[in-house]
């Protein structure tokens, strides 16, 4: 698949949405192990969020377990970058689409259960949101693409 310049800034703001997400949590996740609470601006409730029930599964950060998943949604786009396989873009789309459920959990619990909010845990939950987005509309892309392909060919 030949990438047109739109594309191609397309896959950028993902890569750095990604990354940008990834340094995000990584933040969260190192502030909880150091027992540690953010500051909070813009909003008030960080510590209430960070140090809540919600705030771990299974004595595991939440944020650390959003570090892996940024990290995850990095290697794979320079791997679709390096090797030109957009076709993994399938793969990408179903793992934000996971991400985005779990951003509208955990915003949920912070609206409707702990009654506070955490600027970090919002703004992750927004790079979520473009990173699905943006993984779904590659994806079909890609898609459409491969369905021209194929009816050219036959």
């Amino acid at each position: 698949m030949i990438l047109s310049r739109n594309h191609k800034l397309i896959i950028g703001l993902f890569l750095g949405l990604a990354i940008g997400g990834f340094v995000n949590a990584t933040y969260l996740a190192a502030e909880h192990y150091m027992a540690a609470v953010p500051p909070c601006f813009v909003t008030t409730g960080c510590d209430t969020v960070t140090t809540s029930q919600y705030s771990t599964i299974f004595g595991v950060s939440v944020a650390l377990f959003g570090s892996l998943y940024y990290l995850l949604l990095i290697v794979l786009s320079v791997h679709i970058i390096s090797s030109n396989k957009y076709s993994l873009f399938k793969y990408i789309a179903h793992l934000t689409w996971a991400g985005f459920l779990m951003s509208i959990y955990f915003t949920a619990l912070q609206v409707f259960v702990i009654h506070a909010y955490c600027i970090y845990c919002l703004t992750s939950a927004t790079i979520s949101t473009a990173l699905c987005i943006f993984a779904h509309y590659m994806w079909r892309e890609h898609h459409k693409h491969t369905k021209k392909l194929a009816e050219h060919h036959a």
